[in-house]
């Protein structure tokens, strides 16, 4: 048995009207996408189809396909026993709709007729979702009013339980938010509408990071989950190690740990055999400071107006302020990806450097991002006394606490955060490629232990990224006709390890030196 083994045991095709089809002769691979910011799971797969399935199965985009797939439990043998309670040894027991047939072209040579073609899936209840529509007036905590939507307008506690937890219908976590007085209308909205809508106005009790920083995804070996980013970065069960050596083709048997090192110290061996290998790694991005400022990441501000008091606000955030709170709630620490509030200065070289040492003069300031407000500018309006039964008209912009149900409202910095967050967990991108297994899911912390590309008896490692990074993305890679597969895993960083200032690494100072946020 090696890593990533794995056996496809059906994918069956079912039309329209009922004609049925086992594709795993046809299927050359298979791709299945899960997210964070995602509420379903999605995919493709790729046919290899010498029957012309597209005429005799009467393909239109409208098919169900149930895909099976199982891995190999501690003997090595493939037998179907469920999720064994989330462990490694356990199978994929999942079904799609096709919504879309792509890429068709035909390949002929002396010995046949072929053609290639792209079946695109998606979870069914996408377009239940999409199917049915709202016309309702909804009271209490938007955790609560989208549970309620999913599980009965939407029918999820109907569907047939393919997870090993427990929960109402498919729902495996669920958080709640606050406040639990807000009140809004659904003017016929479809339910997929509804859950962004939900998804982005909740915040979840105790939040200490970043606000309306909630998620709604499902996970393809277990089920829904409606989760802060603040709890998906401070599970401590969920946590997972995962090593890269560097070295190819190598053996996980023969390696017991590895020794990694940063200056004079050593840091404690990192038993192989006992965490995930990882067989590459890449960064397809690591920074973009443009889209960063134009996307509202490190400050922004928001002006709203208040028709029947006809009053106008502005509302600042600025990424200080959001770290401020403390280091949990983050991927690392309470450090952001910038030192300070002090204006960034650009250098110029005056002078040539052949010869004599080079004269750097300052050439300009630029705002610091943290208090560059109107890079970007919101402009909303409150609806306080929409829905208010009071004799009187209610200010709350006081910061009194208001009882009676509410309109919407914007008296802090919480969407102009969520929009923060979300472009920050693109800035900083790093994808793990692994062998097959069933155990992992979006929403988690990972441990990656990756020695730094030097020259030297010890791999070092990377300080200021340090290990800890959030599956924000994973993609399945399956070879049905091989019966192996990876995952490709996007890890994300919304903070640092070290302050920037007092990382030196060409100084090599010890580990135990470096400051680190409290």
């Amino acid at each position: 048995m090696k890593g990533g083994d794995l056996l496809v045991d059906n994918i069956f095709l079912v039309n329209a009207h009922g004609d049925q089809q086992e594709m795993v002769n046809f299927v050359s691979n298979i791709t299945i996408y899960e997210q964070i910011d995602e509420p379903f799971l999605s995919g493709r797969c790729t046919v290899v189809d010498g029957q012309d399935f597209i005429k005799n199965m009467r393909l239109t985009g409208q098919e169900s396909l149930t895909l099976k797939i199982i891995t190999p439990d501690a003997s090595g043998e493939f037998v179907n026993n469920g999720y064994m309670n989330g462990g490694i040894f356990g199978s994929i027991d999942k079904t799609f709709r096709i919504f879309a047939i792509t890429d068709a072209n035909r390949d002929s040579n002396a010995n046949q007729l072929t053609q290639t073609y792209v079946l695109h899936f998606i979870d069914p209840m996408w377009f239940e979702c999409q199917a049915t529509r709202v016309s309702q007036v909804f009271h209490g905590s938007y955790s609560g009013i989208l549970q309620k939507i999913l599980l009965e307008h939407a029918g999820f506690k109907y569907l047939p339980s393919c997870g090993f937890k427990s929960g109402p219908g498919e729902i495996e976590s669920w958080e709640e938010s606050s406040p639990n007085n807000n009140q809004f209308i659904s003017p016929n909205w479809n339910i997929n509408k509804l859950i962004k809508f939900c998804t982005k106005k909740a915040d979840a009790e105790n939040n200490t990071s970043w606000k309306n920083s909630m998620f709604f995804y499902q996970t393809l070996a277990g089920k829904y989950r409606f989760e802060s980013f603040q709890r998906m970065v401070t599970e401590p069960e969920h946590l997972k190690t995962f090593v890269y050596t560097g070295i190819p083709d190598i053996d996980y048997s023969e390696i017991d740990d590895i020794n990694l090192s940063y200056g004079d110290d050593t840091f404690d061996k990192y038993p192989i055999g006992q965490n995930i290998p990882i067989l590459s790694v890449g960064s397809p991005q690591r920074t973009n400071t443009m889209t960063g400022v134009t996307g509202g990441a490190y400050a922004s501000k928001m002006q709203t107006y208040d028709p029947v008091r006809k009053v106008h606000e502005d509302i600042i955030y600025s990424i200080k302020e959001v770290f401020a709170r403390g280091s949990k709630g983050h991927t690392s620490t309470d450090l952001t990806i910038f030192d300070n509030d002090e204006p960034l200065q650009i250098f110029r070289l005056e002078n040539g450097i052949h010869g004599e040492a080079p004269q750097i003069t300052q050439y300009i300031n630029h705002l610091a991002p943290s208090k560059s407000y109107d890079d970007v500018i919101y402009h909303k309006v409150n609806m306080t006394n929409s829905f208010s039964d009071e004799a009187k008209l209610v200010d709350a912009s006081d910061n009194k606490t208001i009882q009676q149900q509410r309109g919407q409202e914007y008296r802090d910095s919480s969407d102009m955060e969520r929009a923060a967050l979300l472009n920050l967990l693109k800035q900083n991108v790093t994808k793990f490629r692994i062998p097959f297994r069933t155990d992992l899911s979006v929403g988690r912390i990972g441990n990656f232990v990756l020695p730094v590309p030097e020259p030297g008896e010890s791999p070092t490692v990377n300080m200021m990224q340090d290990e800890r990074y959030l599956l924000s993305k994973i993609v399945y890679k399956i070879n049905p006709q091989k019966n192996t597969g990876i995952l490709e895993m996007h890890g994300v960083k919304d903070s640092f390890g070290v302050k920037i200032s007092d990382f030196k690494p060409l100084e090599k100072p010890p580990a135990e030196e470096v400051e680190k946020g409290e």
